[in-house]
């Protein structure tokens, strides 16, 4: 869980860390791609349902108000959040929160609340938890999914719902990040390469998270937030 913590770590465990951002903003891209072809069938149905069902333009309003927070974060605290990624230790602690969110969800009981029938409150709520995601480390999927259910919401409901919601985020973020880029500061060949491991990786986490939680057994990803966090402390602060 958290893809930007594991960057950072992946980072320092190979010793490599390129130049620029392009890489970075690539891989923004591929896991955008991921999510809109795991979602297409619900995404064209939404969008088949039309203003007289109230279908996409309710369902665009929901997506919009859960991205304000974190839109708002990353607006006025970009030079704080790019200091974050830093911090092997920081991310330490991060997983070990992102560890304690997704364990919680064990208590969490499910009111029947889908995507359809979601309230304007709830989402912001989960805006909320996303944004709270911004730090690398703390799983956005898992902060917003674990958000999802303690407000009610049917599991493949919210995983449906915190997975839309990354579109804007990534493409956020991709923006953010794509100004900055000058040159190709890496290879074309291995950036193609990271460019189609993102892309098959995200589908594939996408496809394991709804499995996971249709069996109950979203809390076992606390575990291995909880062993990797412990480790990169250990091993960086003590």
């Amino acid at each position: 869980m958290s893809s930007s913590g594991h960057l950072v770590l992946a980072q320092e465990l190979f010793g490599y860390k390129p130049e620029g951002i392009l890489l970075e903003v690539a891989l923004h891209v591929a896991t955008l791609l991921a999510v809109l072809i795991y979602y297409r069938r619900r995404l064209f149905d939404v969008a088949r349902a039309g203003v007289g069902t109230g279908g996409w333009p309710r369902f665009a309003g929901l997506i919009i108000v859960a991205s304000v927070p974190a839109a708002v974060v990353g607006l006025f605290f970009d030079g704080y959040i790019k200091g974050l990624f830093e911090s092997p230790v920081l991310v330490g602690f991060a997983l070990l929160f992102t560890a304690a969110v997704l364990a919680s969800s064990v208590f969490a009981r499910s009111r029947g609340v889908t995507c359809a029938s979601l309230g304007f409150g709830a989402a912001f709520l989960i805006g909320a938890a996303q944004a709270v995601a911004i730090a690398p480390g703390v799983s956005r999927s898992g902060m917003t999914i674990v958000a999802a259910l303690w407000l009610g919401t049917v599991a493949e409901e919210a995983a449906a719902f915190s997975f839309i919601l990354s579109v804007p985020a990534i493409l956020g973020a991709g923006i953010m990040t794509a100004k900055d880029i000058t040159t190709v500061d890496i290879p074309l060949g291995p950036l193609a390469v990271g460019f189609g491991a993102a892309l098959v990786a995200g589908v594939f986490a996408i496809y394991v998270v709804i499995k996971m939680l249709s069996a109950r057994k979203f809390p076992y990803f606390a575990v291995y937030c909880c062993i990797i966090g412990a480790v990169v402390i250990a091993t960086y602060l003590v």
